[in-house]
């Protein structure tokens, strides 16, 4: 025979562990993009050697591949203006 729900330690949990999933996410939405270094990016990317050029990066996000998290997916928009 199962027990009743009734709330207690189990609510506890569920609550802290919904309060801290809601709080990390804030802090993640609010936390500004860092990328690789210029030229830690470039070394990646010839490491991976999936592109020729930039066309065929745009075309492999445009795919629905999605973007790495250490090299912008528009890298001349964001080094460009980093010297």
């Amino acid at each position: 025979q199962e027990e009743a729900f009734t709330g207690g330690e189990e609510l506890g949990m569920i609550l802290t562990r919904r309060r801290l999933a809601d709080e990390w996410m804030r802090k993640r939405l609010k936390s500004k993009v860092v990328h690789l270094p210029f030229e830690q990016a470039v070394e990646m990317v010839r490491a991976i050697g999936r592109w020729e050029s930039r066309e065929e990066w745009f075309e492999w996000l445009d795919m629905g591949e999605g973007s790495n998290a250490y090299i912008p997916s528009n890298p001349e928009e964001y080094y460009g203006g980093r010297g």
